[in-house]
């Protein structure tokens, strides 16, 4: 049910019956539409409110949007990248497949990732290795590893990218999937829009 509803709301995107302009109105449209289709939706979830153990080693403390009914548990993580800085924002959206990988390996029954963005260079440009390789080549998440995130990140007092590396480097995380990202471009307000929906489960 929750896969037709994110398309059907990816089918108003494109019928622009709402206005697309950063990823705080996203995840407000898209939190609205699923509460109006009955789903029981709450934004900016804290992960302790869900976790018996220690959240130090979950990639990140807070889900975007969390359902839960008395079947399953569901996460959706969203990504609207309107900035550039390609190398950091797609590494950012597969830190976000990595955790809700981590949420499955809890109990959790699936995950979404929705990307989204107007900026073309996510989907293609001269520039094919590394983090850039699943974006632009369409390369095999499931082959993911560490030397992929790139080298300035490490640097960075970012928790995010250090919790995954460590995880990466003491092999206790993978994506137990085979996967690959497959844009898609749609039309809202006269603009394109790059976009795919990862499932994981």
């Amino acid at each position: 049910m929750i896969d037709n509803l994110i398309n059907e709301f990816i089918e108003k995107m494109e019928e622009s019956s709402f206005h697309l302009y950063n990823e705080a109105g996203l995840q407000h449209e898209l939190g609205y539409f699923l509460r109006c289709n009955n789903i029981k939706t709450y934004f900016e979830y804290n992960l302790e409110l869900i976790l018996d153990t220690p959240k130090n080693k979950f990639l990140k403390k807070e889900l975007d949007l969390f359902i839960e009914n008395d079947k399953e548990k569901i996460c959706i993580e969203l990504k609207f990248p309107t900035n550039g800085a390609y190398p950091r924002r797609m590494t950012q959206s597969i830190i976000d497949m990595f955790f809700l990988q981590q949420l499955i390996n809890i109990g959790f029954s699936k995950g979404y990732l929705l990307f989204i963005t107007d900026l073309k260079g996510f989907k293609e440009g001269k520039k094919g290795d590394g983090v850039y390789s699943y974006f632009r080549k369409s390369k095999d998440l499931s082959s993911f590893e560490k030397n992929d995130i790139p080298e300035f990140m490490l640097n960075d007092k970012n928790r995010e990218v250090k919790v995954l590396f460590e995880l990466l480097d003491n092999n206790s995380l993978k994506l137990n999937y085979e996967n690959k990202i497959e844009f898609r471009t749609i039309v809202n307000k006269n603009k394109n829009y790059h976009i795919f929906l990862m499932k994981i489960e």
